[in-house]
């Protein structure tokens, strides 16, 4: 019984590390690359929504197939585990996506600078 305690004390220290550096790399991103401000929202608006798609997945699959190695939760996910993989891909995922992108972006559009999105004119101004 102190076995199982001291695995989910482990358990949530290390979900409670990665949320608090998920955070920072998050805020920093959002410092350092302003002008990719609109592709970080919509970064973790999407990862949001994927994270919960593949979480949402495995507590369905679960409900009609048996997980493999289903040796806790029986046959069936509770519901938690939806939320644990929903918070385990976000939170490890999203520091790659807003720190590491914007900088790989920026060298493709240097080396490659028709790849670069051209702003919309306003209508009715001359080009």
């Amino acid at each position: 019984m102190a076995a199982e305690a001291l695995i989910e004390t482990y358990v949530v220290i290390l979900f409670a590390g990665i949320f608090i550096m998920s955070y920072a790399v998050i805020l920093v991103a959002w410092y350092r690359f302003r002008e990719w401000l609109s592709y970080e929202v919509s970064s973790v608006i999407g990862l949001g929504v994927g994270s919960a798609w593949i979480g949402l997945g495995l507590w369905a699959y679960s409900q009609v197939l048996p997980l493999p190695l289903a040796v806790q939760w029986e046959m069936y996910a509770p519901l938690w585990a939806a939320l644990l993989w929903f918070v385990w891909t976000f939170l490890t995922e999203i520091p790659f996506l807003v720190t590491i992108v914007p900088p790989m972006l920026n060298a493709c559009y240097r080396a490659f600078p028709s790849l670069r999105p051209q702003p919309e004119k306003a209508q009715g101004e001359r080009s």
